[in-house]
């Protein structure tokens, strides 16, 4: 399960909220959704100059806390932003193999981001298809994506 800080929570309006505790639900309940041994959940926090990751046992406790700093993820961030904006172009001009190409260009950096946060929380112990999906809660933490509608999914490859 991924918890989202309250905090996050306090300069955003209901609408980001909603897409926040939704991908929260959606990500915590996919079959690649993995925690290590004796962590019941995962709590994200958001600062100005950092991500706080946090592990909670079933006792409630911190089990481990990572701190991602801002700058990290920044141009992973940027990268992906700026395909998703991209795709929103193309699919108004048409165009669906670019729209595929810029499709795994997004996969792509998904992956690299999830590579750079993997490394960076490494005493976690997590997996990669966790880590994408960690991205993807650091990123909307930090960007509101619900202005951004080809973020939520990629395309089926032909």
């Amino acid at each position: 399960m991924i918890e989202i800080d309250s905090g996050a929570f306090e300069n955003v309006g209901p609408l980001r909220q909603e897409e926040l505790q939704v991908l929260a639900r959606e990500i915590a309940s996919a079959s690649d959704f993995t925690l290590p041994d004796g962590a019941v959940r995962i709590r994200a926090a958001l600062s100005e100059q950092a991500s706080t990751l946090e592990l909670i046992g079933s006792d409630g406790e911190v089990m481990l806390a990572a701190f991602v700093p801002k700058d990290a993820l920044r141009e992973h961030i940027h990268e992906y932003v700026d395909i998703v904006r991209q795709i929103e172009q193309t699919e108004h001009g048409g165009g669906s193999s670019r729209i595929e190409a810029l499709d795994m260009a997004k996969k792509l950096a998904h992956d690299a981001a999830a590579r750079t946060l993997r490394r960076l929380i490494r005493p976690m112990e997590l997996d990669h298809a966790t880590c994408r999906r960690l991205f993807t809660v650091l990123l909307a933490l930090r960007v509101d994506t619900t202005k951004l509608t080809g973020i939520r999914a990629h395309r089926p490859i032909r």
